[in-house]
């Protein structure tokens, strides 16, 4: 297991979590969604950012939802932390387009412990670039990047994600030539059709409806809701569905099936550890469907360890990803 940034370090780079970084260096247009709160280079491809714990944050602090244990508060933070360091040390322009192909990532046993022990207030993440592919005009064309987070002298996060860079000009081209306008509504209504697994008090945060049987009493079924004035997911115009939006749907289904499968009370559960594939643009105006398949054994066996869900994401019988979440008992 790689090392920790080292105090020293930390404190040679002075790194600030008294205010955020521009809106514009993370692509963001509320400050509330702003986390990071500074990017410094330590050298050798490898950056260190800080990022600010949120305590009133309408996504991260809904009902009993503690973001120093949510695997999805860390996987922003480090999303926007790419953004910054690909703006500020990459030389990738602010109008270009970034598209997140993959990421691998887990929280650690030590992220749940702090959530409960004591309330930190800023997270340390360093960035270190493994794979740089550049265009023949010296452009980023694609990275892949290895993450580590920790929170006072705990690593709590460890991750490596992959994303693609396109010109803007290029890309808007590209998807008038996709033919993505469709005819078909994604709109679910809002009064029956969405669950709450985790006693959530804002129900726009649920972004899944009920799920259903398939028929196999091991996998479950469900649409994706698609809310485009929800206003996290949508801080800024985005013309397909947000890569977390995804995430969170598949996080959200795997513990309802979880919870459905064992009895367990979905809000006892959590999400540590996913690996994520995304192998084409999900469109906002298309059904989209979540399906989640446990692992028969895991199933059956009702134990407090990590159980694993296989979720693939379609559209009109498409695979457009896919998702291996495992589901544990954080607290």
């Amino acid at each position: 297991m790689p090392t920790l940034i080292e105090d020293a370090l930390i404190e040679t780079v002075h790194l600030s979590v008294e205010q955020t970084v521009p809106r514009s260096l993370v692509h963001k247009r509320s400050i509330e969604n702003v986390l990071l709160t500074e990017v410094r280079s330590g050298g050798d491809d490898r950056f260190i950012c800080a990022g600010r714990v949120p305590t009133a944050h309408r996504f991260f602090n809904d009902a009993d939802r503690t973001p120093q244990k949510d695997i999805m508060f860390y996987t922003e933070l480090g999303r926007q932390a790419s953004l910054a360091v690909s703006h500020t040390f990459l030389g990738v322009s602010k109008q270009d387009v970034f598209i997140f192909e993959q990421s691998k990532v887990a929280v650690t046993e030590a992220a749940w412990r702090l959530a409960i022990q004591s309330r930190p207030d800023s997270v340390v993440v360093e960035v270190r670039i493994q794979e740089t592919e550049r265009r023949r005009n010296n452009a980023v064309a694609r990275v892949v990047a290895e993450q580590f987070m920790s929170i006072g002298n705990e690593q709590v996060f460890h991750g490596t994600g992959a994303w693609s860079v396109q010109p803007a000009a290029l890309f808007q081209r590209l998807r008038r030539m996709s033919g993505r306008n469709a005819l078909v509504s994604n709109e679910i209504p809002r009064s029956d059709s969405r669950m709450d697994p985790l006693g959530r008090e804002l129900r726009d945060n649920v972004v899944i409806s009920v799920p259903e049987y398939t028929g196999n009493p091991a996998e479950f079924v469900a649409s994706l809701i698609v809310d485009s004035t929800n206003p996290y997911f949508f801080d800024h115009p985005c013309d397909h569905v947000p890569g977390m939006l995804l995430l969170e749907g598949c996080a959200q289904l795997a513990m309802a099936a979880f919870a459905k499968t064992t009895s367990v009370p979905a809000r006892k559960l959590g999400i540590w550890a996913y690996d994520v594939n995304f192998v084409q643009f999900v469109e906002r105006d298309l059904p989209i469907t979540l399906t989640a398949h446990l692992d028969t054994a895991e199933k059956n066996s009702c134990s407090v360890l990590p159980t694993t869900v296989h979720i693939s994401i379609s559209q009109q019988n498409v695979v457009s990803g896919t998702a291996t979440m495992s589901v544990a008992f954080p607290v």
